[in-house]
């Protein structure tokens, strides 16, 4: 639901966002979809190294956790540009 929502309203929503702020890891699965265009498998091995660890997480931390991880580097470079 929180994922078809976002993806009508589509990635310029998260322009300008604060990044600091924790946020619920359903909601950064969607973000991840709708930044990468990824198909939910890959999403989920994105998130899956968010979730190991906590239930909310920022988007900063979520840059830095999945750097090396499958979609981490599209992930970032949105947020960058």
């Amino acid at each position: 639901m929180i994922f078809k929502k976002a993806k009508d309203r589509g990635a310029s929503q998260y322009y300008n966002i604060n990044m600091s702020i924790p946020r619920p890891v359903e909601e950064l699965r969607a973000m991840c979809r709708i930044i990468t265009g990824a198909c939910s498998e890959g999403t989920e091995d994105f998130i899956s190294k968010l979730t190991l660890t906590k239930e909310q997480c920022s988007i900063d931390e979520a840059i830095e956790i999945t750097k090396n991880a499958y979609l981490g580097d599209v992930f970032r470079r949105f947020f960058e540009d």
